[in-house]
């Protein structure tokens, strides 16, 4: 069901979203947002486009390793910042 898988996807990023609130703060929460747009887009895409199974996996696979390569790069960079700014 795709209104379920967007429903999980958008509940994983606001748990992401709680903890980037502890850790940086509120304006680091909304600089997460158009990282997650572009996945929760392209998973929408995904779903109603019409693939094999196999070839949908991948691109899955795909869409989410984008994802969580820019979140951990903002999140790195949030790190240095904050290094840098309390030595």
């Amino acid at each position: 069901d795709i209104s379920n898988v967007r429903a999980r996807a958008i509940e994983a990023h606001q748990r992401i979203e709680k903890q980037f609130e502890k850790l940086y703060g509120k304006q680091a929460v909304l600089q997460t947002r158009p990282l997650f747009d572009p996945y929760l887009n392209g998973l929408e895409h995904l779903l109603h486009t019409p693939q094999r199974l196999s070839e949908k996996q991948q691109a899955l696979e795909k869409l989410g390793d984008t994802y969580r390569q820019a979140m951990t790069a903002f999140q790195t960079r949030l790190n240095e910042e904050a290094e840098a700014t309390n030595p």
